[in-house]
């Protein structure tokens, strides 16, 4: 039993359950690290399976447009490439386990370089 989207893009159901599974906890977290311990978070889908869903979705149109600043993935071979990039990032439990300072990435840069200016002067006056 495999499922088909409105796209015809088939893919089985506990694979498309698991890439579901992690394309939402990758947005609620902004990313792969839990967003309240800073440990990364793994998929429970491999590698060949994420490549083979994202083949899929190609070879029903999908990727046919820019979106962002990210260019269209206009064959397979582009979109191997751009799975296999994201390979160790989303797969390898030793690239990246945790993230720094997770909270200064939510403080936008102009609070930073202000709280910056202020303890260059608390520094300098005490």
């Amino acid at each position: 039993m495999i499922l088909c989207l409105r796209t015809r893009v088939c893919v089985p159901p506990p694979v498309f359950a698991t890439i579901r599974e992690y394309a939402l906890l990758f947005w609620a977290n902004r990313g792969n690290h839990n967003e309240t311990t800073a440990q990364k978070f793994l998929p429970s889908f491999t590698f060949e399976q994420l490549q083979d869903a994202a083949l899929k979705a190609q070879a029903a149109g999908a990727f046919a447009s820019p979106s962002g600043d990210l260019a269209p993935l206009p064959d397979a071979g582009a979109v191997k490439n751009e799975v296999a990039a994201l390979r160790q990032a989303i797969f390898d439990p030793a690239f990246e386990p945790t993230t720094l300072a997770r909270e200064d990435r939510r403080i936008p840069e102009r609070v930073r370089e202000q709280r910056g200016a202020l303890d260059a002067r608390e520094q300098r006056e005490g």
